[in-house]
């Protein structure tokens, strides 16, 4: 079993080397910590009009075919987002890590063959306006022209792609995991063999004072083996202590 791809193909994703996840520190240590990739159970998902097909009743009250079986992890290519750096700020430290595409394609690669799991999907998310994502199944129109079954798997993994314009801006990629039984759990964790071989740089977030930058920059070095060069801060909200302006 090979990974599904929706409305991308993989050569089109491997055009690129590199590809961006923003996260909190705690998550981004727990990953550089337990070697595992998070992939979150959609109908935790605090969003309703996220988790619109997941939680809706269909012929005459039946869940989605796949609740409590489908986790999902996006990611994007865009490389600083201030949208992206204040979400994952609120509450914590915000952290960004560059995976390297082949890499990550590998891993989804060998997830499929893991006991348990019953498909992998990969797709670019599908920005749409509210109105054209509440219609029903049969008039839901994907933005790439595809025409599929409502029964078929294509279908349904193509319906978590789906999301409202107002989140254009991420220009998320999404990887779908559908595992064959049902569990309650929040999300499942998928092995990093090699976390040197994905991770190619650490962005620590520009709400990070000065001191404690250095502080998670030297436990990086000391604790996974990063070199000094591939960590960094943004510098998004900093500028020089006084510029000069010119006529």
């Amino acid at each position: 079993m090979a990974v599904k791809y929706l409305n991308i193909t993989e050569a089109d994703f491997l055009s690129g080397k590199r590809i961006q996840k923003f996260l909190s520190l705690e998550r981004a240590l727990q990953l550089l910590e337990n070697r595992k990739l998070w992939f979150s159970n959609p109908a935790k998902w605090l969003d309703p009009f996220e988790r619109r097909f997941i939680d809706g009743e269909y012929d005459g009250g039946k869940p989605f075919t796949w609740h409590n079986r489908v986790y999902c992890m996006c990611i994007t290519p865009i490389a600083t987002s201030e949208a992206s750096w204040k979400a994952y700020s609120e509450n914590d430290f915000a952290v960004k890590l560059e995976f390297a595409r082949q890499e990550y394609v590998d891993i989804l690669n060998r997830t499929c063959g893991q006991p348990g799991v019953m498909d992998v999907f990969f797709g670019t998310m599908d920005y749409q306006q509210t109105k054209d994502i509440e219609k029903p199944l049969s008039k839901i129109k994907f933005s790439d022209g595809a025409k599929l079954p409502i029964s078929s798997k294509l279908f349904k993994a193509r319906l978590l792609l789906l999301k409202r314009k107002a989140f254009k801006y991420e220009s998320e990629y999404r990887a779908i995991i559908v595992k064959k039984d049902t569990s309650n759990a929040a999300g499942i964790s998928v092995d990093i063999p090699n976390i040197l071989s994905l991770v190619q740089s650490i962005t620590i977030g520009p709400t990070v004072g000065d001191e404690e930058y250095k502080m998670i920059k030297k436990h990086l070095i000391s604790e996974y083996g990063f070199h000094n060069n591939q960590i960094m801060q943004s510098r998004l909200y900093k500028a020089s202590a006084r510029p000069k302006i010119r006529k």
